[in-house]
């Protein structure tokens, strides 16, 4: 949902979780929040909880009960007790104003579990957990994603950059993007960026 994307863009910002940690904690937070919800009938939902909502109890929930969940998700007890500890120090960062920040500069977030998220990036062998882009990722009209059936061309290069590397990448993409060619980049510092 909308009121929970923010949550899942505040867990992709954590440094050193990695998403082969996210996706545990993730299904051991949702599974958790299923046994605190139930169905007009009396039943638990049997669905797969909201991605999002699962996020905001990773957020929200006491240390304790944070700390259980890391230990359910990550076997290793030094690796579960060091996601807890990631995660309580990004709890000072709040996801709506991460959320604001980015919307202020026109960068958009999309999670690989939300339908905004690119399919030709979803398939490859390690997806990433989220993307930032500017501009729309999905056409006014259904899909097909953007790139699906046009071509792409990624910008890269190097960190320390001179400013006529930077100048020259900024004319090379600009170019290419004048002519329908989606541009892709890891928005790392220097020519990436």
């Amino acid at each position: 949902s909308t009121a929970t994307h923010k949550y899942l863009c505040w867990l992709n910002q954590i440094r050193g979780l990695g998403r082969k940690r996210i996706f545990p904690l993730l299904q051991a937070a949702g599974e958790s929040s299923l046994f605190n919800r139930t169905a007009p009938d009396g039943d638990c939902f049997p669905g797969p909880a909201d991605w999002g909502e699962a996020a905001r109890l990773l957020y929200t929930a006491p240390e304790p009960q944070l700390s259980f969940l890391c230990a359910e998700a990550i076997p290793s007890g030094k690796h579960a007790a060091q996601a807890a500890q990631l995660i309580l120090r990004a709890r000072k960062q709040d996801p709506a104003r991460i959320e604001e920040n980015l919307a202020r500069t026109g960068i958009f977030f999309s999670c690989i579990i939300e339908e905004s998220f690119p399919s030709r990036l979803r398939f490859i062998p390690d997806p990433p957990f989220g993307i930032y882009c500017r501009g729309p990722l999905l056409p006014p009209d259904p899909p097909p994603f953007p790139g699906l059936e046009s071509p792409a061309a990624a910008v890269i290069g190097a960190r320390l950059a001179s400013g006529y590397g930077r100048e020259q990448a900024r004319r090379f993409s600009y170019r290419i993007a004048s002519r329908g060619i989606t541009i892709i980049s890891g928005m790392a510092r220097g020519i990436d960026g």
